[in-house]
């Protein structure tokens, strides 16, 4: 081998290395994704990125898999009423670790309706691409760090989802800014108004 074709080696396979890293240092972009497998092979990948001041979680499903909606058992109690349920599937959570706090609500893809009601077994979930979005406000410096909770299944089993996603650092002034169009927000637990002394 010829130094020519040793220098041609050096160049290709360190432009490749300083291609990635100027992507995962990229204000605003993506995060590298975090998968769930099952057998070796990928069947649902999360990533994440900061625009202005949201971040925004992506979930990518294979074919035949789903996970669930954030607000699932919440949707459920709704439909049954209080009546005895088979069950209700663990829909995705999404904490923030380190390097900022969420400070609104959660918005979600619309999800889809998986329900079962015959056998009051209600559930909604997301197939395909499914978008997660929140305010979040920095409280240290360096990046953000999510963690993604809940499960992946499809018509044979399910798997525990537990990963912890590092995003890039964010870009303050998106063009055009991010906005929620298309997506809605994720259900929340009515208050219940504290009782008075009379009401006892």
């Amino acid at each position: 081998m010829n130094i020519r074709a040793i220098t041609l080696i050096f160049l290709v396979l360190s432009s490749g290395f300083w291609a990635k890293t100027a992507v995962s240092e990229n204000p605003g972009g993506w995060s590298e994704s975090a998968a769930i497998r099952e057998r070796g092979k990928s069947i649902v990948k999360f990533r994440a990125r900061v625009l202005g001041d949201f971040l925004i979680v992506e979930a990518i499903h294979e074919p035949g898999w789903h996970t669930y909606a954030m607000d699932n058992e919440l949707r459920a109690e709704e439909k049954l009423a209080g009546r005895q349920s088979l069950g209700v599937e663990e829909g995705v959570r999404i904490d923030v670790t380190s390097g900022g706090k969420v400070v609104g609500p959660w918005f979600q893809s619309p999800p889809l309706d998986l329900s079962k009601p015959d056998l009051r077994w209600f559930t909604w979930g997301f197939e395909g691409t499914a978008t997660f979005a929140a305010r979040i406000e920095p409280i240290a410096p360096g990046r953000v760090v999510a963690r993604v909770g809940g499960q992946v299944c499809d018509g044979r089993a399910c798997l525990p989802i537990d990963l912890a996603i590092t995003v890039p650092p964010p870009n303050p002034n998106p063009t055009p800014p991010f906005s929620t169009e298309g997506l809605i927000p994720v259900k929340t637990p009515a208050k219940t108004a504290p009782s008075s002394p009379g009401n006892r």
